[in-house]
């Protein structure tokens, strides 16, 4: 897992590092109810759930661009957010970016079928996050 880590790591800062902004975009796949599946975070990857933590988790992106992250059905947060794309200046490689307005907070994010993967970029301990589309 560390190795995993260290990979996506690499390859994030390396993307980064030399990719240009497109221009901003609002990703209508991100709409709707998502339910916490894990998260890994720090250097040795420690894994959270539901049950290991007692909480469950949503977030919810409306169509007008908030997101909310609800904890046992109480609202923690509710921030507005843009996306983009992170372009590389070959042209050949994009990350889907969400950044949440009025903060330095940037997640990197990808959509599987019902499946939504969050990596947060730029924090000491960079985290990953598993979600599923509620149906």
């Amino acid at each position: 897992m560390k190795k995993l880590l260290s990979i996506i790591i690499i390859a994030s800062f390396t993307l980064l590092s030399g990719c240009e902004k497109s221009t901003d975009s609002f990703s209508s796949s991100l709409t709707g109810e998502w339910i916490w599946l894990k998260s890994c975070s720090g250097f040795d990857l420690i894994s959270s759930t539901p049950e290991s933590t007692g909480k469950n988790r949503k977030l919810v992106f409306t169509t007008d661009s908030i997101c909310q992250q609800y904890e046992n059905e109480v609202l923690k947060y509710s921030l507005t957010f843009h996306t983009y794309k992170y372009i590389s200046q070959s042209g050949n490689d994009t990350i889907d970016i969400l950044k949440f307005d009025g903060s330095n907070i940037q997640n990197s994010f990808s959509i599987r079928r019902d499946s939504l993967i969050l990596i947060q970029y730029f924090v000491i301990d960079n985290s990953i996050s598993y979600y599923k589309r509620k149906k």
